[in-house]
């Protein structure tokens, strides 16, 4: 095998190696570094309004709950302490590995995928306006994930929408 030296290869060859070079860091750092609609949804978020299958949900351990969207986790808190939660299952009220988020900007409605900490991915759609976030899911119902909503609040459609507004800075 031989090596070639630094110095015997031209000039336009090692502009374009620093080029690639720089492009994998760039790369690799932008999915710690979120934009566009990731980059937005950063932040604390409270709830305001809750619905299942297109009915108000008025519990109180719910509506205070906090979502707090911290690069690619999502964390959801009560009384200051963090949850594990699932949006239409159980709220478990341990300390465990907060669910991650994926959103997808492109397709329409706005689609975000949840992954639980036990490995289960919730399938849900999502419309940032600002300061106020819809997030409406369906959840696994003794199988795998259901399918994607396809809209919001969609009476008998087993669907969660949660509405929540950003905390004041």
């Amino acid at each position: 095998m031989r090596l070639v030296s630094l110095r015997s290869t031209s000039p336009r060859l090692r502009i374009a190696g620093a080029v690639g070079l720089i492009l994998v860091v760039i790369l690799d750092l932008s999915a710690w570094f979120p934009r566009g609609d990731a980059a937005s949804i950063q932040g604390r978020w409270r709830v305001v309004r809750i619905e299942d299958s297109g009915v108000a949900v008025n519990e109180p351990f719910l509506m205070t709950r906090q979502y707090i969207f911290d690069a690619r986790k999502l964390i959801v808190s009560a009384r200051g302490k963090p949850i594990a939660a699932s949006l239409v299952g159980e709220w478990i009220e341990r300390n465990i590995k907060s669910p991650s988020f994926k959103l997808d900007p492109t397709s329409t409605p706005k689609a975000i995928d949840l992954v639980l900490p036990t490995g289960t991915t919730l399938r849900g759609i999502y419309d940032l306006d600002g300061d106020r976030l819809k997030l409406c899911f369906t959840g696994p119902s003794g199988k795998a994930a259901m399918a994607r909503p396809t809209g919001f609040s969609v009476p008998g459609s087993g669907a969660r929408l949660v509405v929540i507004e950003r905390e004041c800075k």
